[in-house]
């Protein structure tokens, strides 16, 4: 019994040896390649969070306008005129001093 213990202890002992030792080695090959691609990741994941954050809070803000607006039905007109040109069936329109780019 303790001869097939002896047996294949000394090849078992071998191959840890070895796999260790290929272990160690590739780690310290791949390990700066992996944190510099790390690296790069980490401040692209940061940048994209930043640009989260200001896309959040122009989100916000866009609801708040959204809220206001339809709560105020004479500043929905007035934007809808001003910025949109907009006009109610039957109103005639002068533009006056427009430039000729724009007739």
């Amino acid at each position: 019994m303790r001869s097939d213990w002896k047996g294949w202890a000394k090849p078992a002992l071998i191959t840890v040896a070895v796999a260790g030792l290929v272990w160690i080695i590739s780690a310290k090959a791949v390990a700066p390649e992996l944190e510099a691609r790390n690296a790069a990741l980490e401040a692209d994941l940061s940048r994209q969070r930043a640009a989260n954050a200001r896309l959040e809070e122009d989100i916000q803000q866009l609801r708040a306008e959204l809220e206001r607006l339809r709560a105020r039905p004479d500043e929905q007109l007035h934007h809808a005129r001003t910025q949109l040109g907009m006009v109610k069936p039957g109103e005639v329109v002068y533009q006056l001093g427009g430039r000729a780019s724009d007739r």
